[in-house]
């Protein structure tokens, strides 16, 4: 990707008109690259569509580059940029793209608060009005210090571009976008907001995930399911393990992995009389795994089950859940050894094995002892079953589609036979869109299946296909574009 060289200087503090004039003065001085912070331009009114494109043609014939306008401003804090005056943001691995400020302030004093996630690169992308998300992904993509790439979309300039981006950048790191405007409400919201137009929500999640994106539903899943993947990356599979000392917890585990598309792991009869020989006798060794107490004396054997569990071939992804790490807080100070001591078995095996540990603890807000040397050895430790499901569920996602990706021909465009060519010519020199017919031999050309069919145009080409289908039942349609007119205009009358 091409890089853009950036000059700053912090005299030019103006409204959006001045703007206009020193986007010119830039690239008469030299400066290749700015970045408007100004509102007022196309997010606002069809005046200020007309002023954005104006500055834009002006930075266009001067060879000037512009983030924004409208942006809430940019950092790359392992270049010590940081130029949202934004105190005791961390360095890491987590690009963000977000068209907004304030949910970069919310995932950065979460990111704080959690202690163990940090950003690489942010970027406010505002209008759009030149450099545009497919650019800021293949940037992230690129990027040396970012593992995980997370976007908050209010809407694309070019979601063709991106989505052919994003085909790219998930071969190689995660991708998460959380698109905002489910609702048509969202989305006159949005459009307010940086003049962003929304098309349909559905399709557009839809095709995110055809190319790998990690789409997540709600905003507090953002930096979870980010952090989930940075430090895992993906799952061979959906098929998870889950052991838990308490079973409603387990239940509800159950219930949330069944909705988010992954299933209970069915374990082998040699994992399941590992576990039967340190379990209590009423523990249940089927999937869920419910030690039933086991543990309260001993807080490690839970690491011994995940080792277990880990080992079998049927298991995916390993899901711990309960009260690991508040043993010594619940029942007595000296069970503190024996937890940091599972706590180590489970640092270990999550260097071991290729398999995501995920662990849910009710004690995470405390941070324990214990859960705190599993964090800083880069287990993901949640504080809610529902977050820690969701990153389990990118994880089986991400495995999946570059399993299917592995296995897929490269896509080669068809070339339409020159009769398809010649309709899609007539087509566009009448300024019409594509009849039935054409679009179906479109389809047909790169490969979907469409029913057999023929266009007849007299009665004689009609014999002919008639006594050919003889035996076969037909369906007749009328093609024409003035006769579907017509009837339109006919019905309107008639009403």
């Amino acid at each position: 990707m091409q890089r853009f060289p950036v000059t700053l200087s912090w005299r030019f503090c103006v409204r959006q008109r001045p703007a206009c004039g020193l986007i010119a003065e830039c690239g008469r001085r030299g400066i290749k690259g700015a970045i408007i912070l100004a509102s007022g331009f196309a997010e606002m009114s069809e005046e200020g569509a007309q002023l954005e494109r104006e500055m834009m043609a002006k930075a266009a014939a001067h060879g000037v580059r512009v983030i924004g306008p409208n942006t809430s401003g940019v950092f790359n804090l392992h270049h010590h940029l940081n130029l949202l005056a934004l105190d005791g943001v961390k360095a890491g691995d987590i690009g963000i793209i977000s068209q907004s400020g304030n949910m970069l302030l919310a995932l950065a004093l979460e990111a704080q608060h959690n202690g163990q996630v940090g950003f690489s690169t942010y970027v406010g992308p505002g209008n759009q009005s030149d450099i545009g998300f497919n650019d800021y992904l293949r940037y992230l993509g690129e990027d040396e210090h970012t593992r995980v790439a997370t976007l908050y979309v209010e809407g694309f300039r070019d979601g063709r571009r991106f989505l052919e981006v994003a085909r790219d950048v998930t071969a190689v790191k995660p991708v998460v976008v959380y698109k905002s405007g489910s609702t048509e409400q969202g989305q006159k919201a949005a459009s307010s907001h940086t003049g962003a137009l929304a098309g349909s929500y559905q399709m557009t999640v839809d095709l995110l995930r055809q190319s790998g994106v990690s789409v997540v539903q709600y905003s507090d899943e953002i930096l979870p399911v980010a952090e989930g993947l940075g430090l895992l990356q993906k799952a061979r599979g959906k098929r998870v393990a889950v052991i838990a000392d308490g079973g409603g917890q387990a239940t509800i585990a159950s219930d949330r992995l069944a909705e988010a598309g992954l299933s209970l792991a069915e374990l082998s009869e040699d994992t399941r009389a590992q576990l039967r020989a340190i379990l209590f006798p009423q523990a249940s060794t089927l999937n869920p795994v419910d030690v039933a107490g086991s543990s309260d004396a001993n807080p490690s054997l839970l690491a011994k089950c995940m080792e277990i569990v880990a080992a079998d071939d049927n298991v995916d992804s390993v899901f711990l859940v309960g009260m690991f790490g508040g043993y010594s807080l619940r029942f007595a100070e000296s069970l503190l050894g024996d937890e940091m001591r599972g706590a180590e078995v489970m640092v270990d095996l999550s260097n071991a094995t290729t398999k995501p540990l995920v662990v849910y603890s009710l004690y995470a807000p405390i941070k324990p002892p214990a859960l705190r040397r599993m964090h800083e050895a880069g287990l993901p430790i949640y504080a809610s079953i529902e977050h820690a499901v969701r990153v389990l569920a990118a994880l089986g996602e991400r495995g999946q589609y570059l399993a299917e990706r592995e296995q897929q021909a490269p896509f080669a465009a068809a070339t339409p036979a020159a009769s398809v060519q010649a309709m899609l010519a007539s087509a566009h020199k009448g300024g019409r869109d594509l009849l039935e017919y054409e679009a179906k031999a479109l389809l047909g050309e790169h490969g979907i299946a469409v029913p057999e069919e023929r266009v007849v145009r007299d009665a004689g080409e009609l014999a002919e296909v008639a006594a050919k289908f003889a035996h076969q039942p037909l369906a007749m349609k009328v093609v024409s574009r003035i006769f579907y007119i017509n009837l339109m205009l006919a019905g309107s009358s008639s009403t």
